[in-house]
């Protein structure tokens, strides 16, 4: 008897639960939340000098709780010089050219200055997945932030994708579940040495997290956006750094004046 007494509290009050956490999430309009999210990336656009920690985390399927990948980095601008230190990969563009470091291939990729803005994401591209959207709801915590929770329509690239703008309107995370399925081969061994395969589908979550903004550079941050920690160029010949002498270079740069 009180074990069912115990299970019936427990569904009573998970339903209440799941009640409340259904009133909190408000439907939004796409309007007011292209207006909080335009806000939210345009500080990276507006404001002139800056560091914000990145931090990625991938999982094999929607619920799981420990990633099977994570990764952490940095994005910071100074001026018209931004750089992003992200999985590996530093790019950096300064007043001279734009070039993208790989540690992990060991090879550097010089290229034309853009001359983009350090938008982190392109806002037309990002309307247009809207298009997609079957239902918008928000919820406020008790932090002062937001979560938006953004449901796509069947055949989008995404199932949902749930975004975090902090109690100053900045990006706090970005959650993006996965609507289609990506299969993972493993081999397996028995006791015998056979090996065979198997594969198991899954459908994948990406989260991103932002923190520790800053709007001061110390020294040594500004020194990252110079391409002369890497190499120099006398001529058309670029010299490696001692300490990168045996990266590849690939340059791409084209004489703009042509």
């Amino acid at each position: 008897m009180r074990r069912i007494t115990w299970f019936l509290l427990f569904v009573f009050a998970s339903a209440y639960l799941f009640a409340v956490e259904g009133e909190l999430r408000e439907p939004v309009s796409k309007t007011d939340f292209m207006k909080s999210y335009r806000k939210a990336t345009g500080w990276f656009s507006s404001t002139q000098k800056f560091s914000v920690s990145v931090a990625y985390a991938s999982y094999k399927d929607h619920s799981s709780l420990t990633p099977f990948e994570r990764s952490s980095g940095v994005y910071m601008k100074d001026g018209k010089k931004v750089m992003t230190n992200i999985m590996g990969i530093k790019t950096v563009e300064n007043e001279n050219v734009r070039f993208s470091v790989d540690t992990t291939d060991r090879i550097i990729i010089i290229t034309n200055r853009q001359d983009q803005d350090a938008a982190i994401i392109s806002m037309e591209a990002f309307e247009s997945m809207l298009d997609q959207v079957k239902a918008l709801r928000m919820q406020k915590l008790p932090s002062g932030a937001a979560t938006y929770f953004i449901e796509f329509k069947p055949d989008a690239l995404y199932a949902m994708l749930e975004i975090t703008l902090n109690e100053k309107g900045l990006l706090e995370k970005e959650t993006f579940y996965y609507a289609t399925e990506m299969k993972e081969e493993t081999d397996e061994a028995d006791q015998y040495g056979n090996v065979s395969k198997s594969s198991t589908s899954s459908k994948p979550r990406l989260e991103i997290s932002f923190s520790n903004y800053q709007t001061q550079l110390r020294e040594e941050h500004t020194r990252e956006f110079s391409e002369l920690r890497y190499f120099s160029q006398a001529g058309k010949k670029i010299i490696l750094t001692e300490r990168y002498k045996t990266y590849k270079i690939k340059d791409y740069r084209f004489d703009l004046k042509k």
